[in-house]
């Protein structure tokens, strides 16, 4: 149960985090706005030169657009009974394994190529991470 609620309220922030970036990168918000707490701002032109690189889009579609529909699938998830949808687990434990991957790489250009402390970005990864680890868990129950 608590797995369960933790993967939900994991999925939760990263569908708020690419709520965010989906909402800047269509110039419904800007990434500096002071509705966002002080950590999660960052200079509108940066966020732009990030959101728009070609490492930020898979398959031409933006990461955090394809993270919207994985973040709404893991709370679906979360919020099921336990073994209510094993097509459905493994699907999402393939996809995170994926996302874990791809965060590699991303953090690696972000760090060390851009030289860029996006907090919001290595977040998402970090979810991404802890969303796998519960995933594998939950796949070894």
């Amino acid at each position: 149960m608590i797995v369960r609620a933790t993967l939900a309220l994991l999925g939760l922030f990263g569908l708020l985090i690419s709520l965010l970036f989906t909402l800047v990168y269509y110039g419904k918000m800007r990434a500096d706005t002071p509705a966002l707490p002080r950590i999660c701002r960052l200079d509108n032109a940066e966020c732009e030169s990030l959101i728009r690189r070609s490492e930020a889009h898979l398959v031409g579609i933006p990461n955090f657009v394809v993270g919207l529909c994985f973040y709404i699938a893991i709370i679906a998830f979360a919020l099921m009974p336990p073994g209510a949808a094993p097509l459905l687990e493994r699907t999402l434990l393939m996809a995170s394994g994926g996302t874990v991957t791809i965060g590699i790489f991303l953090t690696y250009v972000l760090l060390v190529r851009l030289r860029t402390n996006c907090v919001l970005c290595l977040t998402s990864h970090l979810i991404n991470a802890c969303v796998f680890g519960l995933l594998l868990f939950l796949a070894e129950t």
